[in-house]
């Protein structure tokens, strides 16, 4: 019907048809371009490997096209192949990382404390700028003609490899230490000679502080082979890279330096590197802190084997169990038909380590005299092979305290900044320590290395180090001491090389009163024992204000008149008589 309009039902529709039409044609033209651009890809490969100059274009053309005809029929497969490389280098990426970039604050074992506890990983340094060509002027100005051609950044030096001109002496280079301190403008530069090299370490602007789980999430990574039974966490290195030493290599210890230095610092580390990484059953400590002040924090960690000793006395009765500990292990592995405690698997092990930590040696030397030294040397000599180790601090380096026996028995050195170069050479037998920048800067010296080697000492913060002891205390609520100082009392004396008040010199103590009736000393611990109803050796110093000696020696008459009952492991003593009389009426009343 001419004139008549066609409803919206019966218009054409021109655009459905010829979209799809192209897409079909899109697509037909996309298979044969993917097949033959797949084809043309397969050949440049070829020639590529032929030696073509043109293979390597054509394939690169050829992959172009084909990923343009791909994208027209599956993008998601050209989108997934384009994200495959970049999904392999991440993954690469990530195994590559250090364990310092993404800790895992996970234990180093089961029923060990998460690595969390221990403190941050690491700081955010600042960048330290390279001092190469600064380095290599500073020498060609004191004639030395020599060039940097490597340098490695660590958290306290910088260290430079210098390339020597053929005739130039080394040790003419080591004569200009001082001059090229004041040519950088620092406090001191060091020359080390490794493998025919020569490095110049030049004190960083901005130090770096290294954190103790830092290097303990890096030992979850190395093998047993170099980490050992007892790895010691000491820090990191001159190059960053994690300070282990295997303690029962060493197999003894000796860290000294100046007051404030890092000393305790270090200790701290030590300690908690070991209860990182052991249990009570694989390991026990004794500690001896006679300034009463470094160590008591740990009076709650379950691998104690006796209270912390904090007098000469308690140390020296430390030792000399120790010594007899190391006989009796002895017999036992002698029975065992075994040379060493390590030679066994640690599932055989009859009994586990044992770490001795004296925080101030000086004390023990200069009060305990012969009998202290006698029982370090002992342990030092012969206490390897049954598994009981030392680590020896002290802050006077100097020939009274590091005696020459002890000192070649305790291979194992650490040298913190110290005040002269005596000092230096007492304890690694060469200079060098004197020239450190404190702070945990130190020198390591280790058996079968001729030279000392630079490191910085861990830190871990005075709360991270309670939250390791909480939670050591949270999973073993119970102590139990092997060596109880109370057991035998009045050993103490003997113990610190001192004579009892009364003894020798005829006073008027309660060893006097044995023969000389009641002393009114004992009649005065007597009568405070009887209203407190406490018995112990800290009751009678603060009640009488009198010595430890004093108070050791009062409480062994008051037992052998039977007025106080012996001592017993984990118990406290009972008072046996209900009055005066009755103790001075006793069989044991007057003498």
């Amino acid at each position: 019907m001419r004139g008549a309009r066609t409803t919206p039902a019966q218009e054409p529709r021109p655009s459905a048809g010829w979209r799809e039409q192209l897409k079909r044609e899109v697509h037909t033209w996309a298979k044969f371009s993917a097949a033959a651009a797949g084809s043309l890809a397969a050949l440049g490969l070829y020639l590529t490997l032929r030696g073509s100059p043109v293979g390597w274009k054509l394939t690169v053309v050829s992959l172009a096209y084909l990923s343009l005809a791909f994208f027209v029929l599956r993008p998601d497969v050209l989108l997934a192949l384009l994200a495959a490389p970049f999904a392999f280098a991440a993954a690469w990426w990530r195994r590559r990382k250090t364990p310092a970039d993404a800790p895992s604050g996970e234990p180093l074992g089961e029923g060990l404390p998460p690595l969390e506890l221990f403190g941050p990983v690491a700081e955010e340094g600042k960048g330290q700028p390279d001092e190469s060509a600064k380095v290599a002027a500073a020498l060609q100005s004191f004639g030395v003609p020599a060039r940097v051609v490597r340098r490695v950044v660590g958290p306290t030096v910088s260290r430079y490899l210098v390339e020597l001109e053929q005739g130039v002496s080394v040790r003419k280079l080591r004569l200009l230490e001082a001059d090229l301190a004041v040519a950088l403008k620092r406090p001191s530069v060091r020359l080390v000679e490794e493998e025919g090299a020569v490095w110049v370490e030049v004190p960083n602007l901005y130090r770096a502080k290294v954190y103790l789980r830092g290097v303990l999430e890096e030992l979850r990574h190395m093998p047993r082979s170099v980490r050992g039974e007892l790895p010691l966490v000491l820090g990191v290195d001159a190059r960053g890279e994690p300070l282990v030493v295997p303690l029962e290599s060493l197999p003894h210890l000796l860290i000294a330096g100046a007051t404030g230095m890092g000393k305790s610092v270090c200790i701290h580390s030590l300690i908690l590197g070991l209860v990182a990484q052991k249990k009570p059953e694989e390991l026990l400590l004794g500690l001896v802190d006679p300034k009463q002040v470094e160590l008591m924090v740990y009076e709650d960690l379950p691998h104690l084997l006796a209270p912390i000793a904090d007098t000469p006395g308690k140390a020296a009765t430390l030792l000399d169990w120790a010594v007899g500990e190391m006989e009796r292990r002895y017999g036992v592995l002698r029975d065992m038909r075994v040379r060493s405690l390590t030679s066994l698997p640690p599932d055989r092990r009859p009994f586990p380590f044992i770490v001795i930590v004296v925080d101030e040696l000086a004390d023990l030397i200069l009060t305990g005299k012969e009998k202290v030294e006698e029982s370090l040397v002992r342990l030092a000599q012969k206490s390897r092979a049954a598994g009981i180790h030392l680590i020896l601090a002290t802050q006077r380096p100097d020939a009274k305290v590091l005696t020459g026996l002890i000192r070649a028995n305790v291979p194992g050195r650490v040298a913190l900044r110290c005040a002269k170069a005596t000092d230096s050479e007492i304890i690694l037998d060469t200079q060098g320590a004197e020239r450190l920048l404190g702070k945990g800067d130190m020198l390591v010296l280790v058996p079968g290395m001729g030279e000392p080697f630079r490191g910085q000492g861990a830190y871990v913060p005075g709360d991270n180090v309670s939250a390791v002891i909480a939670w050591w205390q949270r999973q073993r609520p119970e102590k139990r001491f092997l060596l109880d100082f109370g057991e035998k009392p009045g050993e103490e004396n003997e113990k610190a090389g001192t004579a009892a008040p009364g003894g020798e010199a005829g006073g008027s103590g309660p060893a006097a009163g044995r023969e000389a009736g009641t002393d009114p000393l004992l009649l005065r611990a007597l009568e405070a024992v009887l209203e407190s109803g406490s018995v112990s050796v800290r009751f009678l110093q603060q009640r009488l204000g009198i010595s430890q000696s004093e108070a050791l020696e009062v409480l062994a008459e008051m037992e052998r008149r039977r007025w106080v009952s012996p001592a017993q492991p984990r118990k406290k003593r009972k008072v046996l008589v209900s009055s005066v009389e009755e103790a001075l009426s006793g069989p044991q009343g007057g003498s």
